[in-house]
Formats: C-alpha cells, sequence, structure tokens
C-alpha cells in the first residue's frame, strides 16, 4: 500500500494508482504505476470496476473510476519513499488500523471476488476528512 505524501488526501493509505495515459490500455497503465510508484512487477488481472464521487457538503470534488487490478507473483524490490508517496507491505488484517480511504474496504472485496464486480459508492468530506460513504451499486457482472 501506499500513504499518500502530497494533497489531495495528504496521508491517507491507498493502493498504487494512477491516470491512464491517451495511449495505454488499462494493464499498460497498472503495470507502468505499480513499476513507478513501487519497484515491482507482477502477473495483473483486471477485478472490477469502483465507481465513486467525492463530496465536500453538497458540492462534488471529485469523480473518480478505479479499475481494480490484482496483482500476484510479484518481483522487484519494494520502493520505500517515492515523490507520491511512502510505499509498505501491509498484511490484510492490519489495513483496517490505517487511515484509509474509504473505498479500500471495497477495493478489497472487489480483488478477493470471483467474477467481474462493479460498484458505485458517494465519499463524503468535511474538511478534508472522510466522514461517511454511501454504497449505491454492488453487483457481479
Amino acid at each position: 500500500m501506499m500513504q499518500r505524501k502530497k494533497e489531495p488526501f495528504y496521508g491517507y493509505w491507498g493502493f498504487i494508482g494512477g491516470k491512464i495515459k491517451f495511449d495505454q490500455y488499462i494493464l499498460e497503465c497498472a503495470k507502468a504505476e505499480l513499476y513507478e510508484e513501487a519497484g515491482l512487477r507482477c502477473d495483473l488481472t483486471l477485478k472490477g470496476l469502483f465507481s465513486s464521487k467525492t463530496y465536500h457538503g453538497t458540492t462534488i470534488a471529485y469523480n473518480h473510476q478505479l479499475f481494480i487490478i490484482m496483482g500476484k507473483n510479484p518481483r522487484g524490490k519494494l520502493v520505500g519513499k517515492t515523490r507520491e508517496g511512502e510505499c509498505k507491505w501491509i498484511s490484510l488484517p492490519d489495513v483496517s488500523s490505517l487511515q484509509n480511504f474509504p473505498n479500500v474496504k471495497y477495493s478489497l472485496q472487489i480483488a478477493k471476488s470471483k467474477r467481474f464486480r462493479w460498484i458505485e459508492a458517494d465519499r463524503m468530506q468535511k474538511d478534508d476528512v472522510f466522514i461517511g460513504m454511501k454504497e449505491y451499486k454492488n453487483q457481479l457482472v
């Protein structure tokens, strides 16, 4: 996992991610981001989609469409700190003790699913702190 060391969402823990470039496919992007941010290579599989709007009060501040990718058989040496944040191996039982993005539990649910899963949920913030989450859709495809 990575703890963000930049705004927005400074200090929150989440999974490695990034924006898809114009010339990339989904798994190409995941491969590049994983190596750039964590120094790792893995066997990658697209597991599902997490869609969310983040609200500050009644205003939509962010709209994220997250492709959830499962990585297996990691190779390489985990990079500690990068310009994006600090990477660490975190055991599943310890994940819930961190200051996580609220969608981390949904990302894990998608990654563990035997079928492609699509989840939609709103994230609510006040003073840059997540204060709630409302799930709308959670379906297997």
